[in-house]
């Protein structure tokens, strides 16, 4: 190693290299802020996704609800039109 030595086409070789080197670390650096962009606007769209789901899901069990609600008052009508036909039948028979 005490006989080393470079020739100027050689120093600036390793110069290119080295500002390449440096050059990636500032890439990464830049990279770094822009994961951390992109991590919050995930979180943020994450977010805004589980609300539009919740949101989702509250109209579903209000519509589901609404639905059973018409079911069992179709149902109401149905029983009371049987009964009121066989109150009109069972006064036909008993009276006439």
């Amino acid at each position: 190693m005490v006989n080393t030595h470079i020739t100027a086409n050689q120093y600036e070789e390793l110069l290119k290299r080295i500002e390449k080197v440096e050059h990636r670390e500032v890439a990464v650096d830049e990279l770094k802020e822009e994961y951390h962009n992109i991590k919050k606007d995930v979180a943020v769209m994450d977010t805004k996704f589980d609300n539009k789901l919740e949101t989702l899901r509250v109209e579903m069990n209000e519509r589901f609800n609404s639905l059973e609600k018409r079911f069992a008052m179709m149902w109401a009508l149905q029983v009371a039109t049987f009964l009121a036909i066989l109150a009109l039948l069972l006064k036909d028979i008993i009276l006439g």
